[in-house]
């Protein structure tokens, strides 16, 4: 959510949290009206000390989310859309 409020910025945008279950898992998806994931960010964008072009912070938000989610049975993927950024999260209903 962080990620997503400091994607947008000074200007005016949105973000949407959408929660569902599929298939044994919960999905958390959040979407924002920020300017994207810079393409050449992208491909190591869950590396730990990758940074979305900020300032502040230490880029190791993302890896420990991907790392966790890991542990629990789930998982973590990111989209650049013409609109923004969309982040998926997935994990088990049930702890494995």
């Amino acid at each position: 959510m962080q990620n997503a409020i400091e994607a947008i910025g000074d200007k005016s945008g949105e973000i949407a949290v959408r929660i569902s279950h599929e298939d044994g898992f919960v999905k958390i998806e959040f979407r924002d009206s920020g300017g994207g994931i810079p393409p050449e960010i992208h491909d190591r964008l869950f590396s730990q000390g990758a940074s979305l072009g900020k300032v502040t912070g230490t880029g190791s938000g993302l890896f420990f989310v991907k790392i966790l989610l890991k542990c629990l049975g789930g998982d973590i993927s990111a989209a650049s859309t013409a609109r923004g950024s969309i982040f998926t999260l997935r994990m088990p209903l049930i702890a494995r």
